[in-house]
């Protein structure tokens, strides 16, 4: 029986995934989706790959919580207007 997805509660792991989505964000942007791996995502961090499934299942959950983070930034952004 595997274990379930890690929701960060305290500052550290808030901190932690934070982290992960900034990195795999920069990646993603630098190299592509398809050319970034979760373990280039967790090295560049500073974690361990294990780490990383701690909070994501897998690359596609780590990218759809940067495009969300996208919209909702060009959401406000449009509201602002």
């Amino acid at each position: 029986m595997s274990k379930g997805i890690r929701i960060p509660v305290q500052k550290r792991s808030i901190e932690k995934r934070k982290k992960i989505i900034d990195t795999a964000t920069k990646i993603f942007n630098d190299k592509g989706y398809l050319n970034t791996t979760t373990a280039e995502i967790a090295k560049e961090a500073g974690l361990a790959t294990g780490s990383v499934y701690a909070y994501f299942k897998d690359k596609k959950d780590i990218f759809v919580e940067v495009l969300k983070l996208y919209s909702n930034s060009i959401y406000n952004n449009t509201i602002k207007i």
